[in-house]
């Protein structure tokens, strides 16, 4: 664990455990291929300090634009797209507290034009780094930034931010998108997760590496949660699943169960049947294999019992989605459930 990488495992039960050891050293992920985000020499006077820009790939990498976020030092650590917006970006980092100082204070900048301007919401008068961002894919005004200090949180898109409620040093955040509100956090000291939207976390470090973690990231189809870290290679996290494929007639029936849809694959529309075993919240979303929401067919307060919706291959907007494999989730308080289903234009 010293020198050179480990790879761990976990059969499903939230243990962390070593699979084999690999070589290796230090790694980095890149941001992004259509945006970068970086420091920018803007002036190009070497007695002046590089700042926040983002970098705009055009012309197939051929061409790239360049903007500055700030005129005091700084850098860009972290990078986001609206879940359903594409020209509303949001980038963190970090600005210099005054020029000619180098007290790092924490940046957070919004652009609705695609990234051509930009306008600071960043927390008001905190030292620090933003490392990470997360927006709720199913209410985008929800967002965690993952910070040396702990997780900041805002449910109004970044007019207000709320203090972090642990204190720990958060350098990547990853989204359960089957599990509404559960956010999983990786830091110098492991992972911890919350189920609340951010309010609350707790450790999840059963058998991981004493390491310093560097990067995350989820996989939303077959449950499995990734982290890269500093000199201890790559660790997985197997998380529960219940991707039903297959289905008895009769199965269920009275309890909580979601049918498979008819007919699959479909092309103009398909007939998606649920059941569900006592009154409560009931949300029924369709979504991609990344795991990104694409259509909300039900999300209501419903008493126990067998119900019907159609889905005519269309996204949130109304537009025609093109052939693929995509993801039906039932979730209710009785847990969650997950389909897939295959549109053939």
């Amino acid at each position: 664990m010293d020198n050179g990488y480990c790879l761990f495992t976990s059969p499903g039960d939230a243990v962390w455990s070593v699979l084999n050891p690999v070589g290796g050293g230090e790694q980095d992920i890149p941001i992004g291929s259509l945006y970068q985000g970086g420091s920018w020499d803007h002036d190009r006077d070497a007695s002046t300090p590089a700042v926040m820009a983002v970098f705009k790939n055009t012309e197939k990498a051929l061409v790239w634009n360049r903007t500055a976020l700030s005129t005091l030092a700084g850098e860009v650590l972290c990078l986001a797209m609206h879940p359903r917006d594409e020209n509303t970006l949001f980038a963190g980092g970090w600005v210099a507290s005054n020029p000619g100082r180098y007290a790092r204070m924490m940046a957070f900048f919004k652009s609705t034009d695609a990234g051509s301007t930009w306008t600071d919401i960043s927390p008001a008068s905190s030292y620090g780094l933003v490392q990470a961002v997360w927006i709720d894919p199913d209410s985008p005004g929800h967002i965690l930034l993952g910070s040396h200090t702990g997780v900041w949180s805002s449910t109004d898109g970044g007019m207000s931010w709320a203090s972090p409620s642990a204190g720990f040093s958060v350098l990547e955040l990853a989204d359960d998108r089957r599990a509404s509100g559960r956010v999983f956090a990786g830091t110098e000291a492991g992972v911890y997760f919350t189920s609340d939207g951010g309010k609350h976390w707790t450790a999840l470090d059963s058998g991981f590496p004493e390491a310093i973690m560097q990067c995350m990231d989820m996989d939303t189809v077959n449950r499995v949660l990734y982290a890269g870290t500093y000199n201890c290679g790559i660790v997985r996290l197997v998380l529960e699943t219940r991707v039903e494929d297959d289905f008895t007639p009769g199965a269920g029936i009275s309890g909580f169960a979601l049918h498979p849809n008819h007919p699959n694959p479909f092309n103009s529309a398909t007939q998606i049947t649920y059941t569900s075993g006592r009154t409560g919240k009931v949300r029924l979303t369709v979504h991609d294999v990344k795991g990104r929401l694409i259509k909300i067919l039900v999300n209501t307060h419903e008493g126990p019992g067998e119900k019907t919706v159609f889905w005519h291959g269309e996204g949130e907007n109304g537009m025609r989605l093109p052939s693929g494999i995509y993801l039906l989730r039932l979730t209710t308080d009785e847990g969650f459930l997950t389909r897939k289903a295959v549109l053939a234009q």
